[in-house]
């Protein structure tokens, strides 16, 4: 791997990364043994969909994921507050769906030209839960997004 050292902050050790990378993905391989080799097209494939390495690791960096009891309202409005960039965003989108026995919110934010920014270009929050407070229930109503400005 190739990477530029401005990327990176100062306490960055660029051979700890690759030495931890290279220990993990052994890890995985070793994991799902010949699974692995026999499905290497699939994750290739699956890598190159969702743009190569580097988008997978710049949407891994974005990314913040939690799994609690209950989601409020109010931790999700803190959580918008503390990323939120006046200068790239206009305001955030907030989905949910139920997944088996969890609920799963997405918190992403929306560009200047409404529309919404990938998980790339922006921090991002995903979120399994129980379930979510009064307040989100009455803000979701009986819709499954709501935006909030």
């Amino acid at each position: 791997m190739n990477f530029e050292k401005s990327f990176f902050d100062e306490n960055f050790n660029k051979n700890d990364f690759q030495n931890d990378l290279e220990k993990y993905l052994r890890e995985l391989v070793k994991k799902w043994g010949k699974k692995a080799s026999a499905h290497y097209a699939d994750l290739k494939k699956t890598i190159d969909e969702i743009g190569g390495w580097d988008s997978f690791i710049k949407r891994t960096w974005n990314g913040e994921e939690k799994e609690i009891d209950i989601f409020s309202f109010k931790d999700c409005i803190e959580w918008v507050k503390k990323y939120f960039d006046n200068k790239k965003h206009s305001g955030a989108a907030v989905g949910k769906i139920q997944d088996d026995k969890k609920l799963l919110l997405k918190v992403s934010f929306i560009d200047p030209d409404e529309e919404l920014l990938s998980d790339e270009e922006s921090p991002y929050l995903i979120v399994r839960c129980n379930d979510i407070d009064k307040n989100f229930k009455n803000q979701f109503g009986d819709k499954n997004l709501i935006i909030l400005k």
